[in-house]
């Protein structure tokens, strides 16, 4: 009947410099019906970047679920947040995204689903607003023994609305990205279980100071309760 969860991630580098780490935490009601799911939520974020206070996020999002059939369901999702930055006030705005998804579980080991989300971040300075289109789909597949596979792939567009006076015009990005991930549930510490993870980025940019591509390994661990 109440939700309440907590995230932290944080991105360890040789030069301190480039530490990124961000605690989220959220709560708020959960209503569940014979084929219906509800649930609002308030959020409140924080990051650093390089070890120094980066940006401050609070909002609040709502998200209904559809069970069509046991196995089939669709859902909405709709957020808003407010993001406001410690040492660049003209990026701070509001942003606002909405998205559905559809899921499916063709066995009960595995599972796929699909969404499609569409955001809009404003700024005090027009260059820094920007509008996204992000096209996702993932699928996971527990196999004999406990071993756990799974496959993201994520295709985004993110248009900004004005040249910032260094580039002369206004940055569109396309971003592929696709994450494979690994995990054995034989394996067990204290009720957590080691996850691995590959993912690789590709940034197309029209302003070639934004292009890049990134591959990351990354070791976790997660539990399900």
């Amino acid at each position: 009947k109440w939700r309440l969860g907590a995230q932290l991630h944080r991105s360890q580098y040789l030069q301190t410099a480039f530490d990124d780490m961000t605690l989220t935490a959220y709560t708020g009601p959960h209503l569940t019906l014979k084929r219906w799911d509800f649930s609002l939520l308030g959020n409140v974020g924080r990051r650093w970047y390089g070890d120094r206070g980066y940006a401050t996020t609070i909002g609040s999002s709502a998200d209904a679920t559809y069970y069509v059939t046991t196995r089939l369901g669709v859902g909405v999702t709709a957020a808003v947040n407010h993001i406001a930055y410690d040492r660049n006030p003209p990026q701070n705005g509001l942003g606002e995204s909405v998205g559905a998804s559809v899921f499916y579980t063709p066995s009960t080991a595995s599972f796929v689903r699909g969404a499609v989300t569409v955001s809009r971040q404003d700024a005090g300075i027009t260059a820094y607003a920007f509008d996204s289109r992000q096209f996702a789909a993932s699928y996971v597949r527990e196999f004999a023994g406990g071993i756990t596979v799974g496959v993201a792939p994520t295709f985004s567009l993110i248009r900004y609305h004005a040249a910032l006076a260094a580039f002369g015009v206004p940055r569109h990005d396309r971003q592929y990205a696709i994450e494979l991930s690994l995990l054995d549930r034989k394996i067990d510490f204290h009720g957590l279980t080691p996850r691995l993870s590959y993912s690789f980025i590709r940034n197309a940019s029209n302003i070639d100071l934004y292009r890049f591509s990134r591959n990351r390994l990354m070791i976790g661990l997660t539990s399900s309760f």
